[in-house]
């Protein structure tokens, strides 16, 4: 396990796994971590299901866009969809996915000011 590790992004590795009784290798090729593109269960846990990535444009970080979304997340459920652009949390501005992870802190609730289109409005998400 701790060599996995110590491996540098970019090589190549070959897994050995067990399915359905047989041993089965793979190769993979080990990627670098995006600090920009996240899981939203990082963030928290009424985020689970959402995958969600720094949304820049020029170059600069203007908002959080949610990238994927499960139908059947409680995120989706209280009304967030793909392409959404979350602009601030728990009342705080965000640009990005680190700003994201701090409007959100410790608290429980998950209030998120969101850019669709032309509108904006608010989700909370319990």
């Amino acid at each position: 396990r701790n060599q996995m590790g110590l491996l540098i992004a970019g090589e190549a590795v070959q897994l050995n796994l067990w399915r359905q009784g047989r041993q089965v290798q793979i190769g993979v090729n080990l990627d670098a971590m995006n600090p920009d593109r996240v899981t939203g269960r990082s963030l928290a846990r009424q985020l689970d299901g959402v995958e969600l990535e720094t949304f820049r444009e020029e170059g600069k970080s203007l908002a959080v866009r949610i990238v994927r979304l499960q139908n059947d997340s409680l995120a989706y459920r209280s009304g967030l969809r793909p392409g959404d652009l979350i602009i601030a949390a728990n009342r705080f501005r965000v640009s990005d996915v680190e700003s994201l992870q701090k409007a959100l802190g410790l608290s429980r609730a998950v209030v998120l000011q969101i850019l669709r289109g032309d509108a904006t409005f608010y989700i909370q998400i319990r």
